[in-house]
């Protein structure tokens, strides 16, 4: 069967699961090996999903981690479909770089990017949004009116390692790492 032929069956196959689902809303409360949800409505449910790349991320999810997901509701559990938003709640803070730019990431999914060094560039106010990466990765999307960014952020505990990827320029990478401050 030829690539296209696939990509189209998998598309349809894959949105017909998306529209029959509805949008959940939540806070993870417990996290693995049995992690549970409870969603802005304040009910709870265990989260399960049948998708090992799906699984793994959310071994990597920890509670107070927010999610935003299509799913289905199989009697006492909610069953993960696909992520729609993440926000990853040891993310939330202020975050330093070497060259002392400040990274200002808050709830409502905003970044402020600060130079706090006088006479440098304005202050630049981003939206974000954290999908499923890889390995120990999320992908992360930036943008404002002005420009959009994507690449791969690496969260630990009170460092983070962002690897944004140049479109313009393939092959091209920026590589910050930055270290918590609040």
């Amino acid at each position: 069967m030829n690539v296209v032929l696939r990509i189209i069956i998998f598309f349809l196959l894959f949105t017909s699961k998306v529209e029959a689902s509805k949008v959940y809303n939540g806070s993870l409360v417990q996290a693995q090996p049995n992690p549970k949800i409870q969603l802005d409505t304040g009910e709870s449910y265990c989260l399960i999903t049948n998708d090992p790349s799906l699984k793994d991320d959310v071994a990597r999810l920890l509670p107070g981690d927010t999610l935003k997901f299509h799913g289905e509701l199989h009697s006492k559990c909610l069953r993960l479909i696909v992520f729609e938003q993440i926000l990853i709640s040891n993310l939330l803070g202020v975050w330093q770089s070497h060259n002392w730019l400040l990274f200002t990431f808050s709830e409502g999914n905003k970044l402020l990017i600060e130079n706090p060094l006088p006479h440098t560039s304005p202050n630049s106010l981003y939206n974000f949004a954290l999908y499923p990466g890889y390995g120990d990765y999320w992908s992360i999307l930036i943008s404002n009116e002005n420009e959009s960014r994507v690449g791969l952020i690496n969260i630990l505990q009170d460092q983070l390692f962002i690897k944004f990827i140049d479109s313009t320029q393939p092959g091209t990478e920026e590589l910050l790492q930055l270290h918590k401050i609040q």
